[in-house]
């Protein structure tokens, strides 16, 4: 079943969850600032100087983790979908490369990262049931939901560069461009959050995966030990 050894995933997995959880405090702090801003404006423009910052400062932190998490996050991703090839799970749609290639590349990262998760989400699931086996399989829609929020909260961010750019508000604190931040912001607050309880519950069963492994290799290893000792003899 196995072509070669598994490698052990949990570091990276561990890595990524702790990183989607900063995330998530993180974007529920700019949510919060936005819901300030739209509510509070007064308060707001009466400690403009402190607020401003501290979004800047905010800002900053943002960019460093979404870089970092996003590094930890496909070098995970990456490994728990190579598992799966030499699982020779059946349910891949992509070669193992396109796990992390297929978020770069325009067009292709609409939908390849999707259908990379879903396939490590339920294949990892298949790939722990025996002959006649009952496993209950998890399928709670989280990765259609993941993606979506995922996709949401980078269109709605587009979308509120380009009114920017392109004077379609006469400020960055029009209550128009204040609302996107908290549409945008919220969404990628649940996509981390589904991530990280996809990231969580896969690394449980890949745990379960890996020692299924090292039990069908120990009874490898001694079937091919015998069949070697009986061909020794023969001779």
């Amino acid at each position: 079943m196995y072509a070669k050894p598994l490698p052990d995933n949990a570091v990276r997995a561990r890595n990524a969850a702790a990183l989607m959880m900063v995330s998530m405090g993180l974007f529920a702090v700019f949510t919060l600032k936005s819901l300030l801003k739209f509510f509070s404006e007064e308060m707001y423009f009466d400690n403009l100087e402190y607020f401003t910052i501290g979004e800047t400062v905010l800002e900053g932190a943002q960019t460093i983790l979404l870089i970092v998490t996003a590094v930890f996050f496909i070098m995970w991703f990456r490994r728990a979908y190579n598992n799966l090839h030499i699982c020779q799970a059946r349910g891949l749609p992509f070669s193992e490369g396109w796990a992390a290639g297929g978020w770069f590349i325009p067009i292709i990262n609409w939908h390849y990262p999707y259908r990379v998760m879903n396939a490590v989400w339920t294949e990892t699931q298949n790939c722990l049931r025996k002959t006649n086996e009952h496993y209950e399989s998890q399928t709670d829609g989280y990765v259609g939901w993941w993606w979506t929020f995922w996709l949401t909260g980078n269109i709605v961010s587009s979308i509120q560069v380009q009114m920017i750019l392109h004077g379609n508000v006469s400020t960055v604190y029009d209550s128009s461009i204040i609302l996107l931040d908290v549409i945008s912001d919220s969404a990628m607050f649940l996509s981390a959050y589904l991530c990280w309880r996809m990231i969580r519950r896969t690394a449980e069963l890949e745990s379960d995966l890996q020692q299924r492994y090292t039990e069908w290799l120990a009874f490898q290893t001694q079937q091919y030990a015998q069949q070697y000792q009986a061909q020794q003899t023969t001779l």
